[in-house]
């Protein structure tokens, strides 16, 4: 037992070494600061110290604990004063009043009588102006802890003789010496904390009489970096006294950046004792901006056993105006030097301008040389796709006069198949030019989707098979040499723009052969884990120095063989493998045939959902009787061929020239479709719509527009409409449209 409390004795004096911290850096440190709200958070961290006591103690029986609360307490009246020990009675107490056990009574009153007796005991010894001395403070322990054994009748009946024996001794003795020791230790730390006060006031009389020379004084504490910096210090940089903290780098942040380095080199020099003093030259920041020239100069005046500075000492000097002086003379000096200096530099700097200005004349030939070159090129590429479009337009207008005077059937079939074919000629040439402005102008997206790759290609190869008995009537076959092991194939891509490189290929190894065969085939490159795509011909080939312009906007070769077409095919193909972060090459030799790859990612991925898909279920039965339909157009033909193609629906048509007249019709009787034109005279689409919508009609709009950039389709939907087709119509899309969209209504 005895050693329980030999150790918990140990403990609590441990403990009591924090009281005697607390009371050196901040009572006796700020004795001329104290208000009411220091002494209460005094207070409250002599009752946390007390709480630290407690919950270190040593255990007599479950519920009774010992500990040496009682020394801290009536240490704190004496030493503190009664706000502070008042405040630490009250938390301590509560503490131990929560914590309840067999000795929560005894614990309580031990807490309160140590405390009022140490306020008591400070409070009469007011008057003797002694030092406290080992007597006086054994003294009070005894008093002290005598109370505390007196205490011990609050125990229950039954443990108060077996307490007595145990605590007895222990209390009497080791108790009153732990009181002496720590006032004691108190004591001393007062006394060291005055002398060091008067050694302060001893060292800034020191300071004041050296500051009657004029100087700045500081006074470095190389261990915690504090500094003393006199009022003249401050003032010669334009501060009052209470402006600079004392802190080191109050000094540091005002140091010219350019003069940085070479001060704190010299000053660890000097720290190192490589030089007997500190001396530096350097600006300082004032007040007011400016840079003030001071020459700072110092001495080590205290070091440890080890040889690292404690102390350092040292003035400040306004050397300003003797700077200013050494800085006009040396102006003065570097004026002349500079006259001359500037005379070669001028002579210098003509000779690069008349170097600078021949460069430049070379490159705004080679520019104007090269502007030329394209306006060539765009003047060649816009005749050549005015022969392009006006070859198709012949074949249209010129068998569409013809057929109002054939009677055969078989050639006015072979005439409305020439006018169809030129029409997708056309087409095609449409779509190359909107292709290739979207490419310029970054407005072309890809739709990706998990496509089976064999499918595609088969899919080619079969459409040109057919096609070039029809169009081409050449006896060449198109095949595909794929391995049958990678017919299960599907990636992520874009179907509809991958197929058109693909066919684009195609169709010019067609173009430019003349017997043999085709071989479309794909494979895989497991190791950059992308898909290679290949179009081999035996046709014609391609010189070398075409092969590096032939995918290039505008450009041609000069072989006459290859001009057919407008040059923009390869191009597109090219600015879509970009998008599709893939690549396009050849390999041709002039006679022999040519080889086009196209190379793309391998994108694998789970399947899909692709974008609304019109359901089949809806549109199976083409049978609109009795539904009336407004088609808003204000070209007669356009109307007459939409009247054409619904006709097998046996719907109601009524035409409107413009919205103005559409809109007319509605308020008269409302029909169960519109199908709107955007781009009408007197009100457009755009304008009828936001009509429309403020008439609250349940009735679904499709809009038609020749426009074919996607932000149109989008300016569509967002103005209210339900669908959106693109002219040249597809009669067999604009009938898909027109039955889903009625039967969705409910006709």
């Amino acid at each position: 037992m005895n050693n329980f409390i030999l150790i918990g004795l140990l403990q609590n004096v441990a403990i009591l070494l924090s009281f005697s911290m607390l009371y050196d850096y901040v009572w006796v440190k700020y004795e001329d600061n104290r208000n009411i709200y220091t002494k209460i958070f005094t207070g409250l961290i002599l009752g946390g110290i007390g709480f630290v006591l407690m919950v270190t103690p040593w255990t007599l029986y479950p519920g009774l604990v010992f500990d040496t609360r009682s020394i801290m307490l009536s240490i704190s009246g004496l030493f503190f004063g009664p706000i502070p020990t008042l405040v630490a009675m009250l938390v301590t107490g509560t503490i131990r009043f929560v914590m309840g056990g067999d000795g929560m009574w005894m614990g309580v009153s031990v807490i309160l009588s140590s405390g009022l007796i140490g306020i008591l005991w400070g409070k009469l010894r007011n008057s003797n102006k002694e030092e406290i001395g080992h007597k006086e403070l054994l003294f009070l322990g005894l008093a002290v802890h005598i109370i505390m054994l007196v205490c011990t009748l609050f125990l229950p009946s039954n443990k108060i003789l077996s307490t007595l024996k145990t605590i007895s001794i222990p209390v009497i003795i080791l108790y009153p010496l732990g009181t002496m020791i720590l006032g004691r230790l108190l004591v001393k730390q007062k006394e060291s904390r005055n002398m060091r006060k008067a050694l302060k006031e001893s060292e800034e009389r020191w300071q004041f009489a050296l500051e009657g020379s004029g100087d700045g004084v500081w006074d470095w504490d190389a261990v915690t970096n504090e500094v003393y910096f006199s009022k003249q210090w401050k003032a010669m940089l334009g501060y009052s006294e209470n402006e600079i903290s004392n802190q080191l780098y109050e000094w540091d942040k005002r140091i010219h950046p350019e003069d940085k380095e070479k001060a704190y080199n010299n000053l660890n020099k000097h720290l190192r004792g490589e030089t007997e003093l500190y001396y530096d030259e350097h600006r300082l920041l004032c007040k007011n901006g400016t840079y003030k020239w001071i020459l700072d100069r110092g001495k080590v005046m205290e070091r440890d056993e080890k040889g690292n500075p404690l102390r350092v000492i040292g003035t400040h000097k306004d050397i300003s105006e003797q700077k200013a002086y050494e800085l006009r003379l040396k102006e003065s000096n570097e004026e002349y030097v500079s006259l001359n200096e500037e005379y070669l530099a001028q002579n210098e700097e003509l000779e690069e301008n008349l170097l600078r200005n021949e460069k430049l004349i070379r490159e705004l030939e080679k520019a104007k040389l090269k502007a030329e070159e394209s306006d060539r090129l765009k003047s060649a590429f816009l005749a050549n796709m005015s022969h392009e479009i006006r070859t198709p337009m012949n074949a249209i207008i010129g068998f569409s006069e013809l057929l109002s005077n054939i009677k055969s059937k078989e050639k006015f079939d072979m005439f409305i198949a020439h006018i169809k074919n030129s029409g997708r000629k056309l087409l095609r040439i449409i779509d190359d030019i909107i292709d290739i402005s979207k490419i310029e102008s970054n407005q072309l997206t890809l739709k990706y989707v998990l496509s089976g790759v064999y499918n595609l290609i088969e899919e080619s190869a079969l459409f040109f098979n057919e096609s070039n008995l029809n169009e081409y009537r050449k006896d060449i076959r198109i095949v595909h040499s794929t391995s049958p092991k990678l017919s299960g194939l599907t990636i992520k891509t874009d179907p509809i723009r991958l197929k058109q490189i693909i066919d684009n290929f195609i169709s010019n190894a067609l173009k430019y052969s003349d017997k043999g065969q085709i071989d479309v085939s794909f494979e895989l490159d497991q190791e950059n884990n992308k898909i290679v795509f290949k179009v081999k011909d035996e046709g014609i080939g391609i010189p070398l120095q075409d092969q590096k312009l032939i995918f290039e906007r505008f450009m041609q070769s000069e072989n006459r063989k290859m001009k057919e077409g407008t040059g923009l095919g390869l191009s597109i193909c090219k600015g879509i493998a970009e998008i599709m972060n893939g690549e396009i090459w050849l390999e041709s030799e002039p006679g022999k045939g040519s080889v086009f790859y196209l190379s793309l990612p391998l994108i694998e991925s789970d399947e899909e959902k692709n974008d609304k898909i019109m359901p089949n279920e809806v549109t199976k039965n083409n049978d609109l009787s009795n539904v009336l339909i407004y088609v808003a157009e204000d070209d007669f033909a356009s109307f007459l061929l939409i009247q054409e193609i619904l006709i097998p629906t046996k719907a109601i048509i009524k035409h409107a020239k413009n919205g103005k007249i559409l809109m007319e019709m509605i308020k008269e009787n409302a029909p169960s479709l519109i199908l709107l034109d955007i781009n009408m005279p007197e009100m457009n689409g755009f304008d009828f719509m936001k009509e429309f919508k403020d008439m609250g009609l349940n009735i679904p709009v499709i809009a038609q527009t020749a426009y074919a950039m996607k932000e149109e389709k989008e300016k569509c939907l967002n103005s209210g409409c339900d669908d959106y087709i693109s002219k040249p119509l597809d009669a067999e899309i604009l009938l898909e449209k027109v039955l889903f969209h009625s039967k969705i209504k409910g006709a």
